[in-house]
């Protein structure tokens, strides 16, 4: 009887003391195996699943305005000079992460110059040519008397490859329901002077109305703006990949 207690309280002491330190000792001699991430900024999970371009191709990001010119203006708001500027920096930066070259006419507001329209879209072409950049977007902004229209238009030259690009950046906007769609206008590319230089294959956005509510509290919000990012990188991806 004695030797069946003395086994008893063997078997006790192992399950109580010994086997939990062996358990422990195993979990420290795996820590190295525990994945360390050493980058300076960690990808977000947005960023993992960006897709990468092939094509490489060097994109111009335009945005409207600037310096003395601001744009339409609206008593309380946010200029359309800054609206289509944090929209192009967020465009390029998404298009940039998926591996196109990307480059701007402006990154900042630090434009001493002041040109006519004629002159400004001359210096911003001349940007994209100095970059040699293989499609020009530009971003900008309507304004209008009646505050009730709103929605976006894209205009293009007549040329195939951003004629497709700019139906694919309506089918992007309208799957993020953004606002209303205007149509997309190829006919009348040569009255706007940015769209002038058929050497490069260029699209107007003509983004929203800042005089709409609607569109305005769209246009200013970050989370907003990052979706009309994303909405014209997945263009890109389909159209120039």
């Amino acid at each position: 009887m004695k030797r069946v207690i003395i086994f008893f309280c063997l078997a006790l002491f192992m399950a109580v003391i010994i086997q939990p330190n062996i358990s422990n000792s195993l979990v420290k001699n795996v820590d190295h195996d525990i994945p360390v991430n050493t980058t300076s900024r960690p990808l977000t999970n947005e960023d993992a699943s960006l897709t990468q371009c092939e094509s490489k191709a060097v994109i111009c990001i335009d945005a409207d305005n600037g310096g003395n010119d601001h744009g339409y203006e609206v008593e309380g708001r946010q200029l359309a000079k800054d609206i289509n500027l944090a929209l192009a920096l967020k465009i390029g930066d998404r298009l940039s992460k998926s591996g196109y070259h990307v480059i701007y006419t402006r990154q900042d507001d630090n434009i001493q110059e002041s040109y006519d329209s004629d002159e400004s879209a001359e210096w911003r072409i001349e940007k994209a040519i100095a970059g040699q950049a293989d499609y020009f977007l530009s971003i900008t902004l309507y304004g209008d008397s009646d505050i009730y229209q709103k929605g976006y238009s894209i205009f293009t030259q007549e040329n195939v490859k951003t004629i497709a690009l700019a139906n694919e950046i309506a089918n992007q906007f309208e799957v993020i329901n953004y606002s209303e769609y205007k149509g997309i206008d190829s006919d009348h590319y040569e009255n706007f002077p940015i769209l002038s230089n058929k050497e490069i294959p260029s699209i107007l956005v003509q983004i929203g109305h800042i005089t709409n509510q609607s569109d305005y509290s769209y246009l200013v919000d970050e989370n907003f703006q990052m979706k009309l990012a994303n909405a014209i990188l997945k263009a890109f991806i389909k159209e120039i990949n």
